[in-house]
């Protein structure tokens, strides 16, 4: 990808990503919306998981633009074994490390504008990995929907964790 686009970010610590980005806490919220499918899953099973965001009517997102995931750190590669502990949750598709079975998922995003060029890259950390997606070209308006991809079929699942809970 050429180096003059906006690139995703990639943080060497997650754990710094809240006091990285203290200001939007105190902003109004994003006019964006999300779901998850599939919304429900059985613990510890494998799927791939679909972040859908779709803008509302007072958002757009310009070239250079982000929007970056929490991925929690109960979530991981799924591997048909509910024990094994310190793998990768997500990945980059270009990272040789995560083509060997168990280092990781892949992550994909789309959007429903085709002459929209995003573009994305995760980081790992302790407590959360992050997926960062970045507007190399074109502009995503009111209505438009970025879709962030854990665990697509052609690679390892993603499992969510191992325990039930209610929101």
């Amino acid at each position: 990808m050429p180096d003059n686009l906006p690139q995703p970010r990639l943080f060497d610590n997650t754990s710094n990503w809240f006091p990285i980005n203290r200001s939007w806490q105190f902003e109004p919220p994003a006019d964006i919306h999300g779901k998850m499918t599939p919304n429900e899953v059985e613990a510890a099973s494998g799927h791939t998981f679909v972040a859908t965001l779709t803008l509302g009517p007072g958002l757009t997102l310009p070239a250079g633009a982000h929007v970056t995931m929490e991925v929690p750190s109960t979530w991981e590669c799924h591997l048909g074994n509910p024990y094994p502990r310190g793998l990768k949750t997500v990945g980059n598709r270009e990272k040789s490390q995560i083509r060997k079975v168990g280092y990781g998922s892949f992550t994909d995003v789309e959007c429903s504008r085709p002459e929209v060029k995003l573009a994305h890259a995760a980081s790992w950390g302790r407590h959360m990995d992050l997926v960062d997606v970045v507007v190399q070209e074109g502009e995503l308006g009111p209505g438009d929907k970025v879709r962030i991809i854990l665990g697509p079929p052609d690679g390892n699942l993603v499992q969510a964790q191992r325990y039930a809970q209610v929101a």
